[in-house]
């Protein structure tokens, strides 16, 4: 231990006198650093995006409370811009949102347990699937409370390695898209979208996001042979 140190703080009493407090700290943790957020700056980077981007809509993605920038924060001045769709990485993360008076589609990233899909209903949230003992476990509550059906992403991995069905051979896009069949015959549940991440696709070297995108192609060709034309998510 490198030593200690007494923090001065000053705290208002009840009665409005000021009262001089110690407390003893060890200095590894005192970090005297803070981030001052810039929110025009954030609005302005929105409106640079909106403005250069290929894509009809996007999904402003906001998990870590916003990168450390204040998730609600960041949903406002994107739901200015026109963003109706949010992305976090927990249903924790999403619950806060909704409770701050967020709106739109809130995409939960991460896998959420069974045990909550009552939350998830309750709160309008829209996960990424690849379980059908999950998915049904949704469908279920939804007949049960006589919600509106819940949406959901279906989870594609093209070269990640995160979550999501694998769909690198001809073989496991088969598996994938019998699985899409049965995730969507499930009553209560919209599949209404087919989303996957690109590991490297800020990297000067883009071979492996080619690949990547070559796997998602591949695996969309045999979904629309099928019948289905969900929203492509994956521009990220």
């Amino acid at each position: 231990i490198a030593g200690v140190l007494f923090l001065i703080t000053r705290i208002r009493a009840p009665d409005n006198t000021l009262v001089r407090r110690e407390r003893k700290m060890y200095k590894e943790t005192l970090r005297q650093v803070w981030a001052e957020i810039d929110m025009s700056a954030f609005d302005h980077n929105v409106k640079e995006i909106k403005r250069q981007m290929q894509c009809p809509e996007m999904i402003g993605v906001i998990k870590a409370n916003g990168y450390g920038h204040g998730a609600t924060e960041c949903a406002k001045v994107l739901a200015h811009n026109g963003v109706t769709k949010f992305a976090v990485a927990t249903l924790e993360e999403a619950v806060n949102l909704r409770e701050d008076g967020i709106g739109g589609d809130i995409v939960i990233l991460g896998l959420t347990p069974a045990e909550c899909v009552d939350t998830v209903v309750e709160y309008d949230l829209t996960p990424v699937v690849m379980h059908y003992d999950y998915v049904k476990a949704l469908s279920d509550e939804v007949m049960r409370e006589e919600s509106e059906p819940v949406k959901c992403l279906f989870g594609l991995d093209t070269g990640m390695g995160r979550i999501g069905f694998r769909v690198f051979t001809d073989e496991e896009r088969d598996q994938a898209v019998e699985s899409y069949k049965k995730f969507s015959e499930l009553p209560g549940v919209e599949i209404s979208g087919v989303i996957t991440h690109f590991s490297t696709a800020d990297e000067e070297q883009t071979e492996y996001t080619k690949m990547q995108i070559a796997n998602y192609n591949a695996f969309m060709e045999k979904l629309n042979a099928a019948g289905f034309d969900p929203l492509k998510i994956c521009a990220n």
